[in-house]
């Protein structure tokens, strides 16, 4: 009995299989390693989780200076930024937190899309940041 092909180079269905098996598992072995940055930002988040926000600010300028080859608008940014605001915030150092919101802000309307409802969001929080800051006319975006 004749085993059966398939449409892969006319290889027999275990041999195919095996293939494939044999490429998934080299390409998972040469994949990029995890950035630099994100191994900080790790980091960063252990210690925010245990309120050390000193360390956690530290750990976070740092992922930020190892972030420097990603594009200005990169998520991955965001990440960074997002949780430096929330270190700041959680100390009630609102305009530090402000001033970094102000860096994510155009990071999220090329991410979201200016006119979506996540963006939105993000625009209501900056917003209620601004008015905790006595910034009401800020707020008023």
């Amino acid at each position: 009995m004749q085993e059966k092909t398939n449409c892969f180079a006319g290889l027999p269905i275990r041999m195919a299989t095996a293939l494939l098996s044999f490429l998934i598992t080299v390409n998972s072995a040469i994949a990029a390693p995890t950035p630099a940055w994100e191994k900080t930002l790790s980091l960063a988040k252990k210690q925010t989780e245990q309120k050390k926000f000193d360390e956690a600010e530290k750990l976070l300028q740092r992922a930020l200076l190892e972030a420097g080859k990603l594009p200005a608008n990169d998520i991955g940014r965001a990440e960074i930024y997002n949780l430096l605001l929330q270190n700041y915030y959680a100390q009630n150092n609102f305009q530090s937190a402000a001033n970094v919101f102000a860096k994510l802000l155009p990071i999220y309307s090329a991410h979201y899309g200016a006119q979506s409802r996540d963006y939105a969001q993000v625009l209501r929080n900056f917003a209620a940041l601004q008015v905790r800051l006595g910034k009401q006319d800020d707020a008023k975006l």
